[in-house]
This record gives C-alpha cells, sequence and structure tokens, in this order.
C-alpha cells in the first residue's frame, strides 16, 4: 500500500508529491487520499486543513523583459496584461520571456560577448598608457 504526502517547505508552500511505502508523522508532510500534481505551488493552511491553489504570472514590458513577478490565488482574476507563468517568475526578473517560456541566455555567446569586451578593454588601456621608459640599468 502506498501513503501519499504533500511535501512543505518552511512557508507551507507545497514542493512535491511523494508517494512513500509507510505513514509519516513529520509536519512538512501532509497526507493526501491521491497524488494530485496540481498541488504543486499551494499553500497549505494547518488550522482549516485545506490547500489554496496559487497562479503565477509575469509582468512583461514592450521588449519582452520581465519587470515583476506575481503569484495569487488562482481563484482571483489574472492581472491585465500578465502572462501566465507554470512557476514563480521571481529569480528571472531581468529575462526574456516569450510566450510564458523563460529564453535562458546562450552561456557561450556570453562567454564570447565577456571576452571581447575584455579584450577591447585591454587594447584600449594598452593604447592610452604611456610606454614605460627603461632607466640606464635596465638597458
Amino acid at each position: 500500500m502506498e501513503f501519499y504526502y504533500a511535501a512543505l517547505d518552511e512557508n507551507s508552500i507545497v514542493t512535491g508529491i511523494r508517494a512513500l511505502s509507510g505513514e509519516v508523522n513529520c509536519d512538512n508532510y501532509i497526507r493526501i487520499p491521491e497524488p494530485d500534481e496540481t498541488l504543486h505551488g499551494a499553500i497549505f493552511d494547518p488550522e482549516t486543513g485545506e490547500f489554496t491553489r496559487m497562479s503565477h504570472y509575469a509582468i512583461i514590458d514592450d521588449n519582452s523583459i520581465i519587470q515583476d513577478a506575481l503569484t495569487q490565488r488562482s481563484t482571483d482574476a489574472p492581472p491585465l496584461g500578465a502572462v501566465p507563468m507554470a512557476f514563480d517568475a521571481k529569480s528571472f526578473i531581468g529575462s526574456k520571456c516569450l510566450g510564458g517560456e523563460i529564453v535562458l541566455p546562450n552561456p557561450v555567446e556570453e562567454r564570447l560577448e565577456c571576452i571581447e569586451q575584455m579584450l577591447t578593454d585591454i587594447m584600449a588601456a594598452l593604447q592610452l598608457a604611456p610606454m614605460p621608459q627603461l632607466s640606464q640599468a635596465q638597458k
């Protein structure tokens, strides 16, 4: 027999659904009757024993860059102009978002741009720095 639990973080937010072979008596594991992935991200209220499902939204600018992230009850009306997200987008503020998907930067392109900028800076510094004068002892 399997026992199903909603695993909670320190803020009573469901971080996952677990199927265990035995019963567990732990504050951050809440027994549920069946596996329900829609509980992922829900908030558990220990006083009522109920889960409140949450919806996530990103606020993007005209260039598709995430400016803000909102999380609210799924029963509330979505914010005007907000893009629905499958997860909390707070850690992606400043990233590009197309159709509800985060566009991650290409790390190789990023490194090449960084190296190119470093080389440009070094070349500029070498051209601006006066050539050191050698002393008679160094010649």
